[in-house]
């Protein structure tokens, strides 16, 4: 049977001594060469670190995210403009001012061109009956890398809405 003797920070087992694990006693465990090789460790892993930090420098690249323009209404179509990747309002009127009705459920997805980025929509419910109790409703939903970051249900009257929100860099 093996003898253990407890002593503060020691314990000994046979005659040899085992410190036990504190920091002010990682002295006494390893000898000089082992302590230069563990803070020459210790300040490669620092420094390290130090450099792995972001850096605000303007002339790095800029993650741009994706946004996405989403329209639901109750009427199965819809008319209305937003904002393409260039920043350009494009609108569902043809050439000759007609418009073009687009379906239910409609999205558009996009990187932006450049920082910030005003993501935008209106739209209007399809039918002649924009503004009364029998209109339709119609919600605009906009994304950003997957998440709803704007809503808006008939913000100026039934079947009219419009949603924006600035993506900032």
């Amino acid at each position: 049977m093996k003898r253990i003797l407890i002593y503060p920070n020691r314990i000994l087992f046979n005659s040899v001594r085992l410190y036990a694990i504190h920091p002010l006693n990682l002295f006494f465990i390893l000898n000089i060469y082992d302590m230069k090789k563990f803070i020459t460790l210790l300040l490669a892993s620092f420094s390290h670190f130090l450099s792995c930090t972001p850096t605000n420098d303007p002339n790095s690249p800029q993650r741009i995210p994706l946004a996405t323009i989403e329209v639901i209404t109750s009427s199965g179509t819809w008319v209305g403009e937003w904002f393409n990747a260039k920043g350009e309002r494009i609108g569902t009127a043809g050439p000759n001012g007609e418009p073009t009705f687009m379906p239910s459920g409609w999205k558009l997805s996009f990187r932006p061109q450049k920082l910030p980025f005003e993501l935008f929509c209106n739209a209007e419910a399809a039918t002649g009956l924009v503004g009364s109790p029998a209109s339709p409703d119609v919600t605009v939903n906009l994304y950003v890398d997957g998440i709803r970051v704007a809503s808006e249900t008939n913000k100026y009257a039934k079947g009219v809405t419009t949603a924006d929100y600035i993506i900032q860099p």
